[in-house]
């Protein structure tokens, strides 16, 4: 399985453990990152982190999407093609999406259960997992699961 991870800068404190894990976790992880926040305003940093980030795991790859003002866009508009940028840098089947700020709490338990799914006859073509949110901190973290991770 691959891994598609989506990082800004406003994410630092949290993009280690969401890297380690998914690192751990599946075969190759992309982690993109574009050159500006959705507001237009650059972001220098998550470049060097990414590239920091590539540096320690093997497997993690770091894609840099280039950012231009698109006006009339959709709002969600550079979040989805920075995930698309990522999954067209692989080539497995499977593939995790996750924003930097969610993390695999246990790597182990994960691909136990993954290779349990992908070894039966399951017809199923994608997963919706369940995580709890973090906003900006490790320490604030929601106090109930929401559904939104896509497998």
């Amino acid at each position: 399985m691959d891994c598609v991870i989506q990082y800004c800068s406003t994410e630092a404190d949290l993009v280690d453990d969401c890297v380690a894990a998914a690192s751990a976790s599946c075969d190759k992880v992309f982690l993109v990152v574009l050159t500006h926040f959705f507001t237009g305003e650059p972001d220098p940093e998550a470049w060097i982190k990414a590239r920091d980030l590539a540096h320690r795991f093997k497997n993690v790859t770091p894609v840099l999407v280039q950012w231009k003002h698109m006006p009339g866009a959709p709002p969600l508009f550079w979040h989805h093609e920075a995930r698309l940028m990522g999954y067209s840098m692989g080539n497995n089947p499977w593939v995790l999406f996750l924003d930097a700020d969610e993390v695999i709490r246990d790597s182990n338990a994960f691909k136990a259960w993954w290779s349990n799914l992908s070894d039966s006859q399951n017809p199923t073509t994608a997963y919706k997992l369940a995580n709890y949110w973090y906003f900006l901190s490790k320490k604030r973290r929601a106090k109930t699961l929401e559904d939104s991770v896509v497998l």
